[in-house]
């Protein structure tokens, strides 16, 4: 299991902020001492969050738009998408962050190109969902 020891400091506040670990990426938002993080990449094309903006507690992705909410990562714009939680660890002054390993990169994007077909093509709500749970 990927984690990372940073100072809390280093971490800007309101503003998503890219962590790097062993060619693994998180965004990291945080407010006070309170932190959440998420696997740095949108599940719906892959863009990096880090490089989005806050939009009322929502994480904006910079590609499409989506917005994510901050305390659950579900889309607000497509409820089935969720972003992958990291673990956040405050203690005095330094921020621990431990995280499950990221599904290949190269089959999250098929993934993601997959979503989009079925997305664009589906008339069925039903249908979707269970795309979403197949796939999740």
């Amino acid at each position: 299991m990927p984690c990372i020891e940073i100072a809390l400091d280093s971490i800007p506040m309101n503003t998503p902020h890219r962590v790097v670990h062993d060619d693994q990426a998180i965004v990291v938002v945080r407010n006070g001492r309170s932190l959440v993080a998420f696997h740095d990449r949108c599940p719906h094309a892959g863009w990096r969050l880090s490089d989005g903006q806050l939009v009322d507690g929502m994480l904006e992705c910079p590609g499409h738009g989506w917005q994510f909410d901050l305390r659950t990562g579900r889309s607000a714009d497509v409820p089935d998408f969720c972003l992958a939680r990291v673990r956040c660890v405050v203690a005095g002054e330094r921020a621990r962050f431990e995280w499950e390993e990221e599904v290949c990169p190269f089959l999250k994007k098929a993934m993601s190109l997959l979503w989009a077909g079925v997305w664009l093509t589906s008339s069925s709500p039903e249908w979707l969902s269970c795309w979403a749970v197949a796939f999740s």
